[in-house]
């Protein structure tokens, strides 16, 4: 059963690679750019005569409430707050439907599931392989940003633990909302509408997250967004306590993928 366990990892990976490399290489581009545009929009006085004139609500809902004054607070506002995000929303929907999916939908996995791999083998083992690539994604932007810095602000200092931090919990949430994903392609006989659903669903808990820093009447918004566990802005000023947070990320995690499993287990399946 081991043989067999490597195999459907092997096959999810060799599916999903591309994926992982066209993601995990955009992304750090995005952040090579981004640190190399740096110095000249922290030190522009322009720049900061502009922040101080934007509505208090717009700086809130963009995340530029840390500021310009070093690498990661600028990041915060110029990629973690929707970059990051909208990259490992597409790269998370995506990727869990195409794993999970497409093979028992489209008939492709029907040899596999019809003989010696149970239903709860072949979940456990395609979720593990987009958590692989998710870990790898996060991994490749994490190490971008000390590899930009030192090639265009050496004299800037990098605090390991919050740009961890930042990244780490980035992990937990994209779990979370592959939980969601993979609940659904466990659920539906179409993979197109669980993409479909799915992504519509991510959408959604953005926008409400966004719209929640936009007016104060608009706050409570943010209390049905799963993104509110999720805030750059006050992890790199020190504001956000992230153990509460990060443990109940993990623990959503597991019941959405343990729900996955057991919804796959009694699905109808042409085989």
């Amino acid at each position: 059963m081991k043989g067999t366990t490597r195999a459907l990892i092997r096959i999810g990976w060799r599916s999903f690679q591309t994926t992982v490399v066209s993601y995990g290489f955009g992304a750090m581009a995005y952040v090579f750019l981004l640190l190399w545009l740096y110095p000249s929009i922290a030190h522009a006085p322009g720049i900061k005569r502009l922040l101080q004139t934007l509505p208090r609500s717009l700086i809130t809902a963009t995340g530029v409430t840390a500021g310009l004054g070093n690498p990661l607070a600028y990041l915060t506002s110029e990629f973690y707050g929707m970059l990051y995000l909208w990259i490992l929303m597409i790269f998370t929907v995506v990727g869990v439907v195409r794993l999970l999916a497409q093979g028992p939908n489209r008939g492709s996995a029907g040899p596999w599931l019809a003989g010696p791999v149970s239903r709860t083998r072949w979940v456990l083992s395609q979720g593990l392989v987009f958590m692989i690539g998710l870990f790898l994604t996060d991994l490749l932007v994490t190490l971008s940003i000390p590899s930009a810095m030192a090639i265009w602000e050496p004299q800037q200092e990098i605090t390991l633990g919050m740009l961890l931090t930042l990244n780490g919990m980035g992990f937990l949430l994209f779990s979370v909302l592959a939980g969601v994903i993979a609940l659904l392609s466990a659920g539906f006989n179409d993979d197109q509408r669980a993409l479909g659903v799915g992504a519509s669903i991510i959408i959604l808990e953005y926008v409400l997250s966004f719209a929640s820093g936009l007016a104060p009447r608009l706050a409570w918004m943010r209390h049905l967004s799963i993104f509110s566990l999720y805030r750059p802005d006050a992890i790199v000023t020190g504001h956000q306590h992230v153990w509460w947070p990060a443990l109940f990320l993990i623990l959503v995690a597991g019941i959405l993928w343990g729900g996955a499993v057991w919804l796959f287990q009694r699905r109808d399946l042409e085989l």
